[in-house]
């Protein structure tokens, strides 16, 4: 057993045993599969039409800040700047917004000129009609973001050109994007009993293939502590899977849900890595799974290293194997709330707490799966509206929904 509390012998087959990370009051214990699954509440055209000027917007106040620092020479970082600016601790963002996956409302009503809205993994509260004004927000970090630490740069490709021009873009206006991932180490220590992260309960209907017989094999990078996974083997008996992220005490929080789930052990193999890392091939190389997920993790990830990952997703897929991918979409009314302090490059923003947040058009993830390898099988927005029973408050929100496949050729 590692200082981490990850023990690499428990990755292979064997007895049950309990992970060392306690995980009592598991918020995906004895969950029930979602009844439906919204994906069209409004039309994204309309929307994206009232909603692009407020992102240019926020693009040009970006900028200027960004000259402004650069030219007044206080040599601060953006992350740090942005931090000190909105962010009430480390890592606020993304658990406040993880509340509820399946569409379910926040548990607290929160005034629509004040409330803030999470850089995360999952729908919270939604706005109507009438687009606000971005403001500040902070929370803790997203489950599904544990893969997206980094620890070089590489070329992708995005928006229909390559993904330097982010890159480009970032570094031009003195903004770094890279950060740390042990940070999320101390976030999984914190938060042993992982009540941050509710069962993705949608995932079946969405991606019905996971539940299918011959979908033997589900690999998922960026697992975090198993909200996505677990829904999978409790649908698909069958079906065992391989996860990985570089937190490996969120591994151990996987391994002990499963665990209170009744899962047999053999079912369940974790690797600790980090997936943005090219030296990391190897371990992704011949898995031959049926079917990967990576969900809302890519959007942590810098632009250019977003192909590293989808790389290594593709070297883990037997020939026809699917990836199935789930993220923040362009124009979501997060990206719209974010402060002008956040912005980076296009649809890219820095957190205070140093983690990242990329907004998707369907050409820009389809660029980036092509240049990777994979065909395009599935691609569209998903527009789901939130609404709060107390507060009567709705937000929209836009999720990028893709199915890719690799050659059977490959």
């Amino acid at each position: 057993m590692t200082s981490s509390g990850y023990d690499a012998s428990s990755s292979s087959g064997g007895a049950p045993e309990r992970s060392s990370v306690a995980c009592r009051g598991y918020v995906g214990q004895g969950a029930r599969p979602a009844a439906e699954y919204h994906e069209h509440d409004f039309d994204w055209e309309e929307h994206a039409a009232e909603a692009r000027h407020l992102v240019e917007a926020q693009e040009a106040a970006g900028r200027a800040l960004r000259a402004a620092e650069q030219q007044a020479g206080d040599g601060v970082e953006l992350g740090i700047a942005a931090g000190e600016r909105t962010a009430a601790g480390p890592s606020a963002v993304a658990a406040s917004a993880a509340a509820s996956a399946d569409g379910q409302p926040p548990s607290q009503p929160q005034h629509p000129a004040t409330a803030t809205v999470a850089l995360s993994e999952r729908p919270r509260e939604q706005q109507g009609p009438g687009l606000p004004s971005a403001t500040a927000s902070s929370s803790p970090p997203s489950q599904g973001a544990a893969s997206r630490r980094s620890k070089g740069r590489h070329a992708g490709a995005g928006n229909g050109a390559p993904v330097v021009a982010d890159t480009a873009a970032a570094a031009a206006n003195g903004a770094s994007t890279s950060y740390e991932g042990d940070r999320w180490e101390q976030f999984y220590r914190a938060h042993p009993s992982a009540r941050f992260f509710k069962e993705r309960r949608y995932l079946l209907l969405e991606f019905p293939f996971l539940t299918q017989p011959d979908c033997r094999h589900v690999v998922e990078i960026g697992a975090g502590c198993g909200s996505s996974i677990l829904p999978v083997l409790k649908a698909n008996p069958g079906s065992r899977t391989t996860c990985t992220d570089i937190s490996t005490t969120c591994l151990d929080q996987l391994l002990g849900a499963a665990h209170a789930e009744g899962i047999d052990r053999s079912r369940v193999a974790v690797f600790p890595a980090d997936s943005t890392d090219p030296a990391a091939a190897p371990l992704f190389a011949g898995l031959d799974a049926d079917a990967l997920l990576i969900m809302f993790t890519l959007s942590a990830v810098p632009p250019e290293q977003q192909l590293v990952m989808l790389q290594h997703a593709w070297r883990s897929l037997r020939p026809g194997g699917r990836l199935m991918i789930r993220d923040h979409g362009l124009y979501d009314m997060v990206q719209l709330r974010i402060p002008p302090e956040q912005w980076v490059g296009p649809n890219l923003y820095k957190r205070g707490d140093g983690t990242m947040a990329y907004f998707f058009s369907r050409e820009d993830i389809a660029a980036r799966a092509t240049q990777a390898g994979f065909e395009v099988t599935e691609l569209k927005y998903v527009t789901v509206v939130n609404r709060n029973r107390k507060s009567g408050l709705e937000l929209r929100r836009v999720f990028i929904h893709c199915v890719f496949t690799k050659p059977e050729a490959a």
